[in-house]
């Protein structure tokens, strides 16, 4: 990483700026302005702001997404975890248009696919989609020797503080209007720890967690019908405060599982290749920076990002578990919840490839076919 020499003769790390690409957040109009949009939409003033807020809520779940996945690709561009196989970055590709990875490394010993999360203190519960991770078991699958990486961060108080909304509205009602700088300036200096997992320890904690079917956007409704697994709080503590044993950290996991009446099914913790897992921690570099935007036109700030713990988990048996893995796949598949949809996504996938074969042979014939001749009443 490049240094840069100060005039009292300290060594001080050079400015790293991450510039992630924010959706313009939705400002809050003033009170005659509110009441001229609820008069022409016909509903009241209050309805409006409801209205409005959610759009706020919707947009800052997007960015806070934004904000994390770019700060993961920063930290392991700039070897924080120093693995020696692990490339630069490339921006995010899909495998099939059926499987959208937060971020693919390519690399010249072999693909890692890398899923970003990003859990309030207050909850600590992320979100796992059935046919997001039926994705990234098909990829694994699909591409010999290939890795997948889950980054948690973690970021707030114990207090429930909303993202969308700006306390400084309250002392500075005429000069300040919330927007991304906002949201950018909580994320830089409320980041707790990252938590990073392998793709065994993901499939051990998935298997104990029951399904839910709810909106990830509203976690107070079902409307979606989107099929999630949350692991528990307690886990997500364990794995960032019991790093140092990492085998005991996992029996720790599964007691308590089954204190709440959840178990492997008919597999065991051994069958997770789990005994010779190996987990540490390290601090983010403190040079870490990001701009609330990157239009010219708007105003820019930029804000130091505190430094945080990074934990991370690595399974030297990475081989050994997808060769499992792939041999006990209807069996995995089954218990997780996920064989339906991964069986579905994979028969899609094919009918796509046809398609594709298909759509590239017309285009072949296209290309050799002989030019006709024109006309002879039209000159040369």
């Amino acid at each position: 990483m490049a240094k840069r020499v100060a005039e009292k003769g300290v060594v001080k790390e050079k400015r790293v700026v991450i510039r992630p690409d924010f959706y313009p957040q939705i400002k809050m109009p003033s009170g005659p302005e509110l009441r001229r949009l609820a008069r022409a939409g016909k509903i009241t003033a209050e309805e409006q702001a409801r209205m409005i807020m959610g759009q706020r809520q919707v947009t800052s779940v997007k960015n806070t997404s934004k904000f994390y996945v770019d700060l993961f690709r920063e930290l392991y561009e700039s070897r924080i975890l120093e693995d020696t196989e692990m490339p630069l970055f490339t921006p995010p590709v899909s495998i099939n248009p059926l499987f959208l990875p937060d971020v693919v490394v390519n690399g010249h010993m072999r693909t890692t696919f890398v899923e970003v999360k990003a859990i309030s203190d207050r909850n600590k519960r992320p979100f796992f989609g059935h046919r997001q991770f039926a994705g990234y078991c098909g990829a694994l699958l699909n591409n010999p020797g290939s890795k997948m990486l889950t980054g948690i961060f973690c970021y707030g108080g114990e207090t429930y503080e909303k993202l969308y909304l700006c306390a400084k509205k309250k002392s500075h009602k005429e000069k300040h209007k919330c927007d991304n700088r906002c949201l950018v300036e909580k994320l830089s200096h409320s980041t707790n720890s990252l938590l990073v997992l392998p793709h065994n320890v993901l499939s051990f904690l998935l298997m104990l967690t029951y399904s839910v079917e709810m909106d990830q956007k509203n976690a107070q409704s079902s409307l979606g019908f989107e099929h999630y697994k949350r692991p528990y709080k307690a886990w997500m503590e364990l794995l960032v405060e019991d790093f140092q044993r990492p085998f005991q950290t996992m029996q720790k996991i599964l007691e308590h599982a089954h204190s709440h009446y959840l178990d492997l099914w008919g597999f065991k913790i051994n069958d997770f290749y789990l005994e010779d897992l190996e987990a540490r921690s390290v601090y983010s570099p403190d040079n870490l920076y990001c701009y609330s935007s990157r239009e010219r036109n708007q105003r820019r700030s930029r804000f130091k990002i505190k430094p945080f713990p990074i934990i991370e988990y690595t399974t030297p048996c990475h081989s050994e578990w997808m060769k499992y893995f792939s041999e006990k796949l209807d069996l995995f598949l089954g218990d997780i919840g996920i064989k339906d949809i991964f069986y579905k996504r994979e028969q899609r996938l094919a009918e796509l490839r046809i398609e594709n074969k298909e759509r590239e042979a017309i285009k072949k014939e296209a290309k050799t076919e002989f030019p006709k001749k024109p006309p002879d009443d039209i000159p040369f």
